[in-house]
């Protein structure tokens, strides 16, 4: 049911030696902790070993004991813990279980989560590539890549959609470089919008090429003149100046310009057919210019 189960135990009351139990169920996603619908039974005792607590009334529960070993409760008999697993009075219900167990678990009716396998990354001509392998994939929507953000926040900037492939396979994303160090993670969602992350990956990038903007739509230029800004690799704030062929100043607009931001568009709206020239002043100084001629 997407639950997670924990068995508790408790002195009651305090100071008496006697001990009981009690099986909880809490949702991931609310936090809320709610009790099974079986009442608090006496903790079991080597002298009493079938006084355990109600487990379950199906047959869904796994348990963990204290040496290691697992039981599932798929008889209807219950089970005692002597070292081993036995099943006694195999005929009667409920199942119940030495009070010694460590933790108990709802086997959930899906898939187990994705096992994530050598998530890494690789710069490529200024750009990185994230590679990831995965094993018993199933169940799984997509994968997102996420980065995190000078707030420390991690953002989504790339999916992939997953393949459900029994057999250990690949996938590999690339993405612009935003920053001298990049730090990101998988984050692996399921069809029923479970979700888990992988391990985080730092990458310390060593692109140096230089900054340039181009005019991409330089033979149909008519309402509006595409920029398309290169090697940027942080948000940076840009004031774009359009000049005709005179000197004079006929248009202005400030744009925001990252690692994510391909091209932007310039309005020529009401400009006459001309060589026009563009100019690009960034915050911290640096200048770009380009030339096109509108029709």
């Amino acid at each position: 049911d997407g639950n997670l189960d924990t068995y508790v135990s408790f002195e009651s009351p305090a100071g008496s030696g006697v001990f009981k139990g009690q099986l909880l169920k809490e949702s991931p996603l609310t936090g809320v902790v709610t009790c099974y619908p079986a009442s608090v039974l006496p903790f079991a005792s080597a002298s009493n070993e079938t006084a355990g607590v109600l487990i379950t009334s199906t047959n869904d529960i796994e348990v963990l004991f204290t040496n290691g070993s697992t039981y599932k409760a798929n008889t209807t008999g219950p089970g005692v813990y002597t070292g081993g697993i036995t099943l006694i009075n195999a005929s009667s219900i409920p199942y119940q279980l030495r009070g010694d167990l460590a933790s108990c678990s709802g086997t959930i009716n899906g898939p187990l989560p994705v096992t994530f396998v050598g998530f890494c990354a690789t710069e490529v001509d200024c750009k990185v590539n994230y590679h990831w392998g995965v094993e018993l994939e199933l169940n799984v929507a997509r994968y997102e890549l996420q980065l995190l953000n000078n707030a420390g926040a991690f953002n989504t900037v790339a999916q992939v959609t997953a393949t459900n492939s029994p057999l250990k396979h690949s996938y590999s994303l690339l993405v612009p470089i935003n920053g001298k160090t990049m730090t990101a993670r998988l984050k692996q969602i399921d069809f029923d919008g479970r979700f888990t992350f992988s391990n985080t990956v730092v990458l310390r990038t060593v692109c140096e090429k230089t900054k340039t903007c181009t005019i991409v739509n330089n033979a149909a230029i008519t309402n509006m003149v595409q920029v398309k800004w290169n090697n940027f690799r942080t948000t940076e704030n840009v004031a774009v100046a359009v000049y005709n062929a005179y000197g004079a100043q006929v248009s202005k607009q400030n744009v925001v310009v990252t690692a994510f931001t391909d091209i932007t568009s310039i309005p020529l709206n009401n400009l006459a057919s001309g060589t026009y020239f563009l100019t690009a002043l960034s915050a911290s100084g640096e200048k770009y210019t380009a030339s096109f001629i509108k029709k």
